[in-house]
Order: C-alpha cells, then structure tokens, then sequence
C-alpha cells in the first residue's frame, strides 16, 4: 500500500475510496469522460468573477503592497486586494466592515423637516411595503438616492420590469451583481408575461 493510499483511507471510507478509484480509472482514460473530468479539474477552484466588498477595509502595518497583490477596482482607482477576505485574515491583515449609507442620514433629516415643515410625525420603520405611488417611482426608474437601486443600469432594468410587489425589489436586488445578471432579461420576461395574462384574464 503506498503513502497516498494510507492517506485516503485515513480520511475516507470504503464506498467514498471506490467512487474515487473509479474517478481515478476514468481520468486515466482515453474517451470523452476523460477530457471531461480533467477539464473539470482543471477549471474546480478557479476565480469566476470578481467583486468589491461594499464596506470591507484591509487594515495593514505599512504599505498594502508589501503583504499581498492587489489590483485596480473596476471603473476606479482604488487598490483592491487580489485576495479574499479569509485569506486576507490568515495572512495576519485586519478586515474591518464600515458600511456608512447617506440614505439612512437623508431618511433621518427628511422626517425632521416634514415634522417642522408640516407638523406630521413620519415613522420609517412603519411605512408600508405596497404603497403604489412608491411603485410608480421604481417603474418610472426614479430612485436616485435609493440604495442599491440608484445605478443608471438598475434604473433601466426598474422601468423595465415594472415592479409592482416589494419581491419583485428583492428579487431584482439579488440579480443586479455579477453571474445572475444575465437573468434579469428572463426575469423580466416572466413577469411582463404574468401581467399580461392577468390583464387578459380579467384580473384573475
């Protein structure tokens, strides 16, 4: 029995130990499986995309550059680590999170000069999800100061989907980053479909 054998028993069992010789045997051959499987080994752990954590700081001793690579955000120039922020921490850097959104101070100095300006006491916390008019802003694609939905390409994909629910925000929140968003289109798609059949059958 060789090193690498006592190795994989030590960490796997019996069944798990024929599934990997059978792989084993298939990465060793000549068809079509083969290729497959070393080009999935090939491709298993590599980079798909990248992103910018929207309030992750590295925190260093001295310049960035000395402790790991870094690289240029996109359509910026600001460094960003080349690393992840687990990586990034077993090298010995400091990861904070300082998420600071001007929305929340906007939301705070509104209800102050709607209660001086108008004597009405505005609750944030208690504003309803299914008001139509704040629907109507997001179909129009009127949501600069909105977080996350303030973005030109966001604003076109808004006055596209039309959004009448608050799941249609959430679920457009969820598809506006790297990967899903070649959905949007289809998504899109579904919902004007469903409205129009609504519309067809009577409101049903």
């Amino acid at each position: 029995m060789g090193v690498d054998e006592k190795i994989l028993r030590s960490k796997f069992n019996s069944d798990d130990l024929v599934k990997i010789n059978e792989l084993l045997a298939i990465s060793e051959g000549d068809g079509l499986e083969s290729e497959t499987l070393n080009q999935a080994y090939v491709l298993e752990g590599s980079v798909r995309n990248t992103g910018i954590h929207a309030c992750g700081v590295i925190i260093t001793p001295d310049d960035i550059t000395k402790f790991v690579p870094v690289a240029l955000a996109k359509d910026s120039d600001m460094y960003c680590t080349q690393f992840d922020n687990s990586v990034v921490e077993s090298a010995g850097l400091l990861k904070m999170d300082f998420l600071g959104l001007k929305t929340l101070t906007l939301i705070k100095d509104t209800v102050k000069i709607v209660k001086a300006k108008h004597g009405i006491e505005l609750d944030p916390e208690n504003f309803p999800l299914d008001d139509e008019k704040t629907y109507e802003l997001f179909q129009r694609g009127e949501t600069i100061g909105v977080f996350q939905y303030e973005s030109p390409g966001m604003q076109k994909h808004m006055r596209a989907l039309k959004p009448t629910v608050f799941a249609d925000l959430i679920a457009m929140n969820a598809l506006y980053r790297p990967g899903p968003m070649e959905y949007i289109p289809s998504f899109i798609a579904v919902k004007t479909w469903n409205r129009g059949n609504r519309v067809r059958l009577g409101g049903l």
